[in-house]
């Protein structure tokens, strides 16, 4: 035989399966990510067309926030 035989098929069968479902949650991943990202950019957008010069940025407001939170949490 040239092609292997139904162990060398039940291998391969099994590593394309595992892939395909790495790669799944992969894409989930990267759709979660991109509306985040979708998020931040409309926050962005409102908060300049509420207040143009004075915005303040509400994604970095919302990284120091957590950033600072988490600090508080290791310190408990």
């Amino acid at each position: 035989q040239t092609g292997g035989g139904a162990s060398e098929c039940q291998s391969v069968r099994d590593l394309l399966s595992a892939k395909l479902a790495e790669l799944d949650e992969r894409m989930r991943m990267m759709r979660d990510f991109r509306r985040t990202l979708v998020n931040h950019l409309a926050a962005c957008e409102n908060e300049l067309k509420s207040h143009g010069q004075k915005a303040e940025c509400p994604v970095m407001m919302d990284i120091t926030h957590f950033a600072r939170s988490s600090k508080t949490a290791d310190i408990k």
